[in-house]
């Protein structure tokens, strides 16, 4: 309730780690998936490419 009341929002500033977030390449997650994880992204671009080219 703090956040709504002081910001009018909740924010969830609770939920923030406490350690410097940044972007880390593909290779360096711990996965057993890689497939998985660079077909998702493959499969991600390629959507937003269709969305691009419908909205022209």
């Amino acid at each position: 309730m703090y956040e709504l009341k002081n910001y009018g929002h909740k924010y969830m500033y609770r939920l923030i780690p406490d350690y410097k977030m940044k972007a880390y390449l593909y290779d360096k997650y711990k996965s057993k998936q890689s497939q998985d994880i660079y077909a998702n992204v493959n499969k991600l671009s390629y959507h937003a490419q269709d969305n691009e080219q419908s909205q022209s």
